[in-house]
């Protein structure tokens, strides 16, 4: 996979192709790409700053649903939540009568 990554950057170093899928991602994260698109340096610098917002994006996230999740928890009523299909995605422990 990294093979892949630095054979996509090299060759739109050199001109040959581009890889935009950095690009895309760091614009969905607010990280502008840079201005000298032919320097290898730049480019693994600003994939470095991608995946990194990224890497953030995706712990917030998680941490986020976790809190959810045991927020829902606590509730004394059953809660399930389904996708958009009707499948189960969360269903919390209801508590049982004494």
């Amino acid at each position: 996979m990294v093979a892949v990554v630095i054979a996509a950057l090299l060759a739109g170093a050199r001109g040959v192709g581009s890889f935009p899928a950095p690009d895309r991602l760091g614009s969905r994260l607010g990280i502008d790409p840079p201005e000298d698109e032919k320097s290898i340096e730049v480019a693994l610098s600003y994939l470095e700053q991608v995946t990194g917002a990224a890497t953030e994006a995706v712990a917030e996230s998680s941490a986020d649903a976790i809190r959810l999740r045991r927020s829902l928890d606590t509730l004394p009523q059953g809660v399930v939540l389904c996708d958009e299909n009707g499948a189960v995605v969360y269903r919390n422990a209801r508590p049982t009568r004494s």
